[in-house]
């Protein structure tokens, strides 16, 4: 990957929208969330969403920003398993 780091085992979209895309990474060792906001107003999205799951940082129940190097454009989640918000 262009990024340096070790490229995934596999991926697969998880949802995809006009403002968004999020896809998960399953790495030999972990498994990371990679969320994209898209449109013309993606990078201010992108900042305020990383400001607040920064001060959320440990809060349980709260997605949690993988200790990852970030990726440009994106959010990098450490992902909480299979459940969907629905279960």
């Amino acid at each position: 990957m262009a990024d340096g780091a070790d490229p995934p085992v596999r991926f697969a979209v998880v949802h995809e929208s006009a403002r968004s895309r999020v896809t998960r990474l399953s790495r030999a060792d972990r498994t990371l969330i990679v969320k994209e906001p898209l449109g013309s107003d993606a990078g201010s999205r992108l900042r305020h969403e990383t400001a607040i799951l920064e001060r959320l940082r440990g809060v349980a129940g709260v997605a949690q920003l993988a200790d990852e190097p970030p990726r440009e454009g994106s959010i990098v989640l450490a992902d909480a398993g299979d459940r969907t918000l629905t279960e």
